[in-house]
């Protein structure tokens, strides 16, 4: 079935992902759904600015990239890399009427895949490398294992108090409109020690504290005295 949508693909030229083989993967997504790709943005020795494509997207078109970990700058620019990512996605979802990642086929639609895709692909964008899917599920195992169920107790200690206040006030942060994309932007030192969205909801509780669809257990309400 032939959609007719119109595409702004953005390539950032990558050790080990080379533009030419993201403009591949690119040009077979919109291929196969009867699409046109009319603009073309790269990022590398040539040029190419980011933030530019994002401000010239228009809102009847797609944004479509091979992976979202090309999304955000490198690291020493501004934000943590992570943190960048997620803002850049904030910025695209409020031009472009849709946001894709070509290689996974997924897209700012698809709610939890969409959430999961940017979790993962935030992994990648911390380690500073490409790490498959697989590789990224057994170290986050691995990580989970070693950890134990003793993480909730560490950031319940009187000595965490500053930490636990600091880091529940941006968990519940309305700029993050997921556990997912509130995790990614947390420092990568203070995200291993969490190490998933699902052991943060267990430390700070639900991210709107009332919200029964929030996620997460709800505060304990203290008694009157």
């Amino acid at each position: 079935m032939r959609t007719g949508k119109t595409y702004s693909a953005f390539i950032r030229e990558l050790r080990g992902h080379s533009a030419q083989h993201q403009r591949k993967l690119i040009t077979a997504y919109v291929a196969q759904r009867g699409g046109a790709i009319v603009s073309e943005y790269v990022a590398g020795k040539s040029g190419g600015d980011r933030d530019e494509w994002i401000r010239r997207i228009r809102s009847d078109e797609v944004a479509i990239v091979a992976g979202l970990f090309v999304i955000p700058e490198p690291a020493g620019k501004r934000l943590r890399p992570t943190a960048d990512m997620t803002k850049a996605l904030f910025a695209l979802a409020r031009r472009s009427g849709l946001i894709v990642c070509a290689q996974s086929g997924v897209t700012s639609a698809d709610g939890e895949a969409w959430e999961n895709l940017i979790g993962r692909d935030a992994v990648k964008v911390a380690s500073g490398r490409q790490l498959s899917t697989k590789r990224a599920k057994v170290m986050a195992a691995k990580a989970n294992a070693g950890r134990g169920p003793d993480v909730v107790a560490e950031w319940r200690q009187p000595s965490m108090r500053a930490e636990f206040a600091r880091w529940s006030q941006h968990w519940r942060d309305p700029q993050f409109p997921s556990g997912v994309l509130a995790l990614a932007a947390i420092p990568d030192d203070v995200r291993g020690n969490i190490g998933s969205v699902s052991t943060a909801y267990r430390i700070f509780g639900r991210r709107k504290p009332g919200d029964a669809s929030a996620g997460g257990r709800p505060p304990k309400k203290s008694k009157k005295k």
